[in-house]
């Protein structure tokens, strides 16, 4: 090999040790760690009457009744205090009437007979079911102010205030009757703010000795469910 071309070898060898030598040296890094913050579920409790669990209905005026009698009972308030809003939904669980068979005077038969030949308060006594929203309506505790009033009805539908509807005997109602949404869908009012339960109740002034003595009484389940819809 000539020198000229023994130089040339040396500086192309000379070259590549110097790329061999830069790639030893390492580029900056940092490392950095990120979490996310925790993911937290709103939350749905809905009362009735301040309780959780559950709560008596008080029927103004109801012991010792007479033909003609009438009343109202105590404001239920349903109230969601979580903050989720949900449709509400009201199961009539059961009804359950005694007959007594009052023996301080024969009771003759009746004009209305059940399964058993029997006539029950349930079958005289009428009732009025619904709700309301107590800030939007004047009076509470007075159906058939608007929009803002909802009975029921014994078929299952909702009756909007504002329309004709009056009382049906109790003894149309079956216990298993529900009124509103349990899916999630749409019902006839979204608890958020608070609602208020009734019953107005009266026995006509014609209603039968078959009744004397006798009692009615109901179970109503109350639910609210988020909207799926």
């Amino acid at each position: 090999m000539s020198r000229r071309g023994a130089l040339a070898a040396l500086a192309s060898i000379g070259v590549g040790s110097a790329a061999i030598g830069a790639g030893t040296f390492a580029a900056f890094s940092d490392t950095e760690d990120a979490n996310t913050n925790n993911w937290t579920a709103q939350s749905m409790d809905l009362t009735a009457g301040g309780d959780s669990q559950t709560t008596s209905i008080t029927i103004n005026g109801g012991n010792d009744i007479k033909p003609g009698d009438s009343g109202t009972t105590s404001a239920v308030t349903l109230s969601n205090t979580g903050g989720v809003s949900g449709e509400l939904a009201v199961t009539l669980d059961s009804i359950t009437t005694s007959e007594n068979d009052s023996t301080d005077e024969p009771e003759p038969e009746a004009e209305y007979e059940d399964a058993n030949g029997e006539t029950t308060l349930a079958d005289e006594l009428d009732v009025l079911m619904w709700v309301e929203n107590p800030n939007k309506t004047s009076t509470s505790g007075s159906f058939n102010e608007g929009s803002y009033d909802y009975a029921f009805e014994s078929g299952g539908t909702v009756v909007t205030g504002g329309t004709s509807y009056s009382k049906e005997l109790l003894g149309n109602f079956s216990g298993g009757t529900t009124w509103g949404s349990t899916d999630g869908t749409d019902s006839f009012v979204s608890i958020g703010n608070d609602y208020e339960f009734y019953i107005t109740w009266s026995l006509p002034s014609d209603a039968s000795n078959g009744v004397m003595t006798d009692s009615a009484s109901l179970d109503f389940t109350f639910e609210i469910h988020q909207n799926t819809a």
